[in-house]
């Protein structure tokens, strides 16, 4: 009887600390980013991505930047050598509280499996130029909290240029993508 209940007892351990690994192991299969009601994930086509958005607003900024949807409910696709690389969408519309966009956003990330991330912080600061003249006129920030969890992240970030009131934006992304690359 002792020994039936020790390995009752092992066994339910067992179980315990084999689903709290199974928890914290991130098991993403397929990383996707829903943009205006759909899924896509990285390394579509643009053809992949394009037949998926048939009939939605797509505004082709360049060949390999893409916006889809309209302002209130849009996202952002960028391509590499014909694949998609990167993509994102916002999580605050006009008069949301930030507090549920962000709440929102990372909701996601735990939907699809991720748990161990990382939690940086950076601030920016750049000057505004006049046309033409090539004097500084204003200031424009940018407070950023980055959530990177492997190859999808959030980042939070509050923007402010000259004198105009800050904006806030809560944002999921999936892909890495460096502004600074050519």
């Amino acid at each position: 009887m002792k020994k039936t209940a020790l390995f009752l007892a092992f066994i339910g351990l067992s179980s315990i600390l084999y689903a709290s690994q199974q928890r914290h192991s991130q098991q993403v299969s397929k990383p996707s980013i829903e943009l205006v009601d759909v899924k896509v994930h990285l390394g579509m086509t643009k053809a992949d991505v394009a037949e998926r958005y048939v009939g939605t607003q797509v505004t082709k900024v360049s060949e390999d930047f893409w916006i889809i949807g309209k302002a209130e409910k849009s996202g952002t696709v960028r391509f590499k050598n014909g694949k998609l690389e990167f993509a994102d969408r916002s999580w605050i519309y006009t008069g949301d509280d930030p507090i549920d966009s962000i709440f929102a956003a990372i909701s996601s990330l735990n939907r699809d499996g991720y748990s161990l991330c990382k939690v940086a912080t950076d601030t920016q600061n750049s000057p505004v130029y006049a046309e033409n003249r090539g004097l500084p006129v204003s200031n424009t920030s940018a407070e950023r909290i980055w959530i990177v969890c492997g190859i999808k992240s959030v980042l939070i970030s509050k923007l402010k240029i000259g004198d105009h009131p800050p904006g806030a934006d809560v944002s999921e992304r999936l892909g890495d993508f460096d502004p600074n690359a050519k």
